[in-house]
């Protein structure tokens, strides 16, 4: 019996708590068991870029004004830089309650402290809440369960850490799954996904290939289920990105000024991409009112083709990444000594940050092959962005996270497909994977409480 999107039982706040705590506990054990914890409490924070984030916070607020240059030497001159400011607003809003009993540093360092485990457990809910249409609720727990086992997402994921990595994946993890329910949604998944994305975008730019993913989804249902609401539902999330970047730049614009073109944080850059899906959205549900016709698909898809065009003309620096920068050659040069920059070299290194998205590959072929009509193709187009990701993973080890993520997602549905299946070594060969995965984060959970 093929798996179709269909309505299972509804994603609870009981269930949304317990995914939460779930995915941020075992986080948490994991900095316990590797020794680090103590030293994070002691006023430790790991890796330069959470040092750099709280320095700037610090100085900050000790200014009154947003900071852009951070001093690391004697030269007085300082280092810019390019992020913005809404991962430090979040960490100042998480600091306030210490404040009351804290000098201004150390209140802040607990803030900080509380980043990686509250990023995971928004993840481990939006990965539980995203696979609502595909799995019942006896499964979706394994998402938040494995995503902080996960190799690729518990460096970034441990108290201490404050960076952008797990925040923006949950982003891009609900856009999708507003992006799953906008055929039967409208323009209320729309809204959804449009904040989603900007979020993200907010956080940072290199969100821009996962979103376009899943905005090429929603362009694919709107085609496939012409009778759906999907054409509501991608003018709706292109305004909403489109309004939240708008806010973005004016609240929190280029140190050069509002109108630098910087592909590495929010600049007019990113707000033209806000544009771009926006124009789409208005043309798809604009054609989506009429009586669909050959030529009416054609020219829905076209309108989101030269939409993403034009502003892939207007701003051609984007397609070269960190070569379209300025500075490129000293980003090189700063790249090959950064681990995290690297590409993945070995076998083992492949096995222990790709397999999850191979595995989640593997349930989108199976979805693919035992789904029908419309459905079938979107698995497919989903196992195309996959490869991508996996590919991106390849080259970058930090980008590896993000197969990563789409993999443990994937993973609950998998185990309903292999539930379903004719056969039982589907399920022996997924309970070969999970089960070392929840042994060690029951050893973990099971030390703290001994």
């Amino acid at each position: 019996m093929p798996l179709e999107l269909q309505s299972l039982a509804p994603f609870t706040r009981r269930e949304g708590i317990i995914c939460f705590l779930l995915a941020a506990m075992i986080a948490s054990a994991m900095e316990l068991v590797n020794g680090n914890l103590g030293a994070v409490l002691a006023g430790g924070l790991f890796n330069p870029d959470s040092y750099m984030r709280m320095v700037r916070l610090e100085e900050g607020v000790r200014a009154g004004h947003a900071v852009y240059l951070v001093a690391r030497d004697g030269s007085g001159a300082g280092s810019l830089l390019h992020w913005t400011h809404l991962l430090e607003a979040l960490v100042l809003l998480f600091s306030a309650p210490f404040m009351v009993s804290m000098d201004l540093h150390a209140a802040l360092h607990a803030g900080a402290v509380f980043v990686g485990p509250i990023s995971v457990g928004l993840l481990g809910v939006a990965a539980a809440w995203t696979v609502v249409p595909l799995c019942p609720p006896r499964q979706r727990w394994l998402a938040a369960a494995l995503m902080s086992s996960s190799f690729a997402v518990a460096p970034y994921a441990l108290p201490g850490v404050v960076h952008h990595h797990i925040p923006v994946a949950a982003a891009i993890v609900t856009a999708c799954g507003f992006a799953l329910r906008a055929v039967s949604d409208g323009s209320r998944a729309g809204v959804g996904m449009g904040l989603a994305a900007g979020v993200a975008l907010v956080l940072t730019p290199e969100a821009y290939p996962f979103l376009t993913m899943a905005f090429g989804g929603l362009a694919l249902s709107w085609l496939f289920w012409p009778n759906g609401r999907s054409g509501s539902a991608a003018r709706a999330a292109g305004i909403a990105m489109l309004l939240v970047l708008l806010a973005a730049l004016l609240l929190d614009p280029p140190y050069a000024g509002y109108g630098a073109v910087e592909i590495d944080r929010i600049s007019v850059v990113w707000v033209g991409f806000g544009f771009a899906c926006a124009a789409a959205g208005l043309g798809l549900d604009w054609l989506g009112r009429a009586p669909r016709r050959p030529t009416t698909a054609v020219a829905g898809l076209a309108v989101a083709v030269i939409a993403l065009g034009a502003w892939l003309t207007a701003f051609p620096k984007v397609l070269l990444g960190p070569e379209g920068l300025p500075d490129a050659e000293a980003l090189r040069i700063m790249f090959s000594t950064i681990l995290e920059m690297q590409p993945i070299k070995t076998t083992r290194g492949a096995l222990t940050f790709l397999t999850p998205g191979f595995m989640g590959l593997g349930v989108l072929l199976v979805l693919a092959r035992r789904a029908t009509g419309p459905t079938r193709w979107l698995a497919l187009y989903a196992a195309a962005c996959m490869v991508a990701m996996l590919v991106l993973g390849f080259l970058h080890f930090r980008f590896s996270t993000y197969s990563a993520v789409a993999g443990v997602v994937l993973f609950p549905v998998g185990m309903t497909l292999a539930a379903d299946g004719p056969t039982k070594p589907s399920r022996h060969l997924l309970g070969f994977h999970v089960m070392p995965s929840l042994a060690g984060s029951a050893l973990r959970v099971s030390l703290i409480l001994g």
